[in-house]
């Protein structure tokens, strides 16, 4: 599994564009052991943010977040947890959530399995100093068996996602934003970046999409909100249109 999402998503790179979410959804359907995203008959979605905290980005999220009355979860990095707690504390604080992404943003693909676990052993207890853990995201998505076991014997569930405008390279912040409407739909994951250095946009890219996805009625929230609030919708009822 590891490998085939990650050639999905190295060819999405090559491209310049996002991995479609037709694609995403072949991906998601054959692994059912990450979430990606959940039925929902509301219009619903999750926010995510990876390679955090930042001083200077994270806090831009966080007035866009606050300005917009939208809630997020962060999947942290250990080094930078440690380099800039106040602005963890900051978003905890204001009612996001915290997931592990990893000590470093070294690919979990370049460390390996046993690598990973162990740098998720050592965040987990600095992040836990903020709040209970419940979700992993490996950098890249890169996940094995190995570190599918481990994560699940520590009681934590990995969390993926199924709107990815590809914010890590493409570098146009109204192309990122239409390509986030595109794709999302009731009880998606979008994932964005917070820790990309010069190259993040996530701040301008939501003060594009959040109010967008408000007069499409979309309540933009946390991945653990999302996943114990939303519910499929019965087989006989209405559906909420899935784009406008």
């Amino acid at each position: 599994m590891a490998r085939f999402l990650l050639s999905v998503l190295l060819a999405a790179l090559a491209a310049g564009c996002a991995p479609s979410r037709d694609l995403v959804g072949v991906v998601a359907a054959a692994h059912p052991g990450a979430v990606f995203s959940v039925p929902a008959c509301s219009r619903v979605v999750a926010l995510t943010l990876d390679d955090g905290p930042d001083p200077r980005h994270t806090p831009a999220v966080l007035d866009v977040l606050a300005r917009h009355g939208a809630r997020a979860t962060f999947f942290v990095v250990g080094e930078r947890v440690e380099a800039h707690p106040e602005v963890v504390a900051r978003a905890v604080a204001e009612g996001h959530e915290l997931g592990l992404h990893g000590w470093t943003r070294d690919p979990a693909l370049l460390l390996g399995s046993a690598r990973t676990v162990r740098d998720l052993d050592r965040l987990a207890p600095l992040v836990e100093g903020f709040g209970s853990v419940r979700w992993v995201r490996p950098s890249v998505g890169f996940y094995t068996p190995a570190i599918r076991r481990a994560v699940e014997d520590r009681g934590w569930r990995l969390a993926l996602g199924s709107v990815y405008p590809n914010d890590s390279w493409v570098p146009w912040t109204p192309w990122l934003a239409q390509a986030v409407l595109r794709d999302v739909r009731p009880g998606g994951v979008i994932v964005l970046h917070d820790g990309l250095g010069a190259r993040t946009r996530a701040a301008a890219v939501l003060d594009r999409v959040l109010p967008a996805l408000a007069r499409r009625g979309y309540r933009v929230t946390t991945l653990s909100d999302l996943v114990d609030t939303a519910r499929p919708c019965p087989a006989d009822g209405p559906r909420p249109d899935t784009a406008d």
